[in-house]
Formats: structure tokens, sequence, C-alpha cells
């Protein structure tokens, strides 16, 4: 945890950061220091949003018309952080039918990529 020059190392997650992390993996964290980078911070809020908006369909509306909905409201945001994590997103919808709702949110939360840190890719920016 120190040097031997008495300065902490910062290295990696700490204690309590990590328990937290474990007992919420889906929700959105960040590290204070990442949020001076203005591309790392708009990100973080938009998962915040995004968060929401999951919690809220949940809650309320646990179909799999209510995840297509979810789905196609977030399709430009999807495809502007990656073109092929959309199609990857639509396939268990596309199965949908055939699979138990529960499970079906399950698999679509486990690869709901816009909810994890991943930057924007801003030249995938003209797709949109």
């Amino acid at each position: 945890m120190y040097q031997e020059n008495g300065m902490s190392i910062n290295k990696g997650v700490g204690v309590w950061a990590r328990m937290f992390m474990d007992h919420f993996p889906d929700l959105p964290v960040e590290d204070d220091g990442r949020l001076h980078d203005p591309v790392l911070r708009e990100n973080f809020i938009t998962r915040i949003f995004v968060f929401q908006r999951w919690r809220e369909l949940v809650r309320s509306n646990k179909t799999l018309g209510g995840l297509a909905d979810l789905h196609s409201r977030h399709k430009l945001l999807i495809m502007a952080h990656h073109v092929p994590t959309y199609r990857e997103l639509g396939k268990p919808m596309a199965e949908g039918k055939q699979i138990p709702v529960d499970d079906l949110f399950a698999t679509y939360l486990h690869n709901q990529y816009y909810l994890h840190p991943h930057p924007l890719e801003f030249k995938l920016r003209n797709h949109v």
C-alpha cells in the first residue's frame, strides 16, 4: 500500500470500491480522477442515464416489447460506440419469443455494451 518513501501506491481499485463494484456489477462506476477527461465524463454520464432507463424498464415493463422499445430508442447511441455491438444486441431479441423473458433480459444486460466504460468511436459518428 505504501512505497519506501511513505507515499501511497495508487494501483487499481481500493477495497471499498472493489466490494461496491462486486455487489453492483452493472452500475456505472468511474474513478473520480478520470472524470476530468471530457470524453470519459460524457460517456459516464450517458451510462448513468441509460442505466436508469434500464431500471425503469425492468420495474415497469419487463416484456419483449419493452426491451425492443429500449433497444430501438438507443440504436444511435449504441451504434455511435460500436456498430457490430448493435447487431449483436439485436440477435437475442430476434429470438425473443423462444427465450423466457428473464433469460432474455439477463442476456441483453450481460451484453449491454453501452453500460460499460467504452468511449465513443468518433469516426463512427458519420454512420449515425
